[in-house]
């Protein structure tokens, strides 16, 4: 279970820098180190611990990656796990960017297809 709101906060840092075009722009551009990071250690992330302190969450490879001591809570593990979350995320920023922008030209190529496809079947008799 702890693995899980792991897994969601890295979707919900990724979400900080990918939701807005800027980070987005083509596969050429440079993303700025600082602002990158400055945008995920900005973010809120206080309903996901809310939700991750109700579940108490006590077992998974990373939440135990992420726990430093017997006696971390639930928010200090969120917590841990969000400042390495940031530093991989950070590194790996290019890989995330190429990675979501392929995923968005792939779901719109399908999406073309599949409007062709309909539009041929109505007009084929």
């Amino acid at each position: 279970v702890g693995g899980s709101f792991i897994e969601l906060l890295r979707l919900q840092l990724l979400f900080a820098n990918f939701s807005t075009n800027q980070f987005l722009a083509s596969q050429e551009a440079e993303i700025d180190e600082a602002a990158f990071r400055e945008n995920m250690l900005a973010y809120d992330t206080s309903e996901l611990e809310l939700k991750c302190v109700n579940a108490d969450p006590n077992y998974g490879a990373l939440w135990f990656h992420c726990k430093r001591g017997p006696f971390d809570t639930a928010r200090q593990v969120l917590r841990t796990a969000k400042n390495l979350l940031v530093t991989e995320l950070t590194k790996f920023r290019y890989v995330y960017r190429d990675g979501i922008l392929d995923s968005l030209h792939r779901k719109h190529d399908c999406r073309g297809t599949a409007s062709r496809q309909r539009t041929k079947a109505r007009t084929t008799p």
